[in-house]
């Protein structure tokens, strides 16, 4: 038997499982910070995450009898900065309309909310990432 390791890095107030399919399979879930380990059969496999409406693309990995093949789950690093320049827009527009009336900061939201729906309509098969560990 064949042996995938899958670990999920530990980040702040994760508390959603991700759901694991093998082979187009529910495998099992994996919580924040843990590491799972799955008995698989020689050969090609393809692997999938899920949470929620966003998942990875398909990881193709090939494993053979005395390899223990181990994936690293990384999420979309740039979907973090989104909210912080959302906060930022906010504080900027407040600031703005306070001190000197001006009130079309607001148009800097457009872009921010048109980056936030393509991730969440177009891109939920990039949210989610897995790698493999050297």
């Amino acid at each position: 038997m064949a042996i995938i390791t899958i670990k999920r890095p530990p980040r702040e107030n994760r508390v959603k499982e991700y759901e694991i399919y093998i082979d187009k399979q529910k495998a099992g879930t994996i919580s924040d910070g843990d590491i799972m380990e799955f008995n698989t059969t020689n050969g090609k496999h393809l692997i999938n995450l899920k949470v929620g409406q966003f998942s990875s693309s398909d990881f193709t990995i090939e494993t053979s009898e005395d390899k223990i093949t181990t994936l690293k789950i990384a999420e979309f690093k740039k979907m973090k900065w989104v909210w912080e320049i959302i906060i930022a827009i906010f504080a900027l527009h407040f600031i703005l309309k306070m001190t000197i009336g001006f009130r079309h900061t607001t148009l800097l939201f457009i872009p921010v909310f048109l980056f936030d729906i393509y991730y969440r309509k177009l891109g939920w098969k990039k949210h989610l990432k897995l790698e493999e560990e050297v």
